[in-house]
């Protein structure tokens, strides 16, 4: 697929503490050409158009994947995050499998 990139925006999703930043944000664009990190921000023009977007974090539950996906699909439990260390190589919590008998 090819493009012409107008302009972009680098953002920190993650927390110091595993979380995530939600909400509203407005951030002005950057000119191309894409840069890679580690990025110099004070060396990159902006251009005038703003990007406004918003972030939700939901905890979806077994029924919600059985209303959306009705394959077998499905979560392992909801476990409280404990506080300090994040564990290196946190894998998905959504799995698929064949059996039908699950609800």
């Amino acid at each position: 697929m090819e493009y012409d990139l107008f302009g972009w925006y680098l953002f920190k999703l993650n927390k110091m503490d595993g979380g995530i930043f939600t909400g509203k944000f407005m951030q002005k664009l950057f000119e191309p050409p894409l840069s890679s990190p580690p990025i110099q921000v004070d060396k990159i023009n902006k251009l005038e158009s703003d990007l406004e977007f918003q972030i939700e974090e939901f905890n979806y539950d077994q029924e919600d994947v059985d209303q959306a996906f009705g394959d077998g699909t499905q979560i392992a439990p909801y476990k409280e995050k404990k506080k300090g260390k994040k564990k290196k190589g946190d894998k998905s919590k959504i799995n698929k499998t064949k059996d039908s008998s699950v609800a």
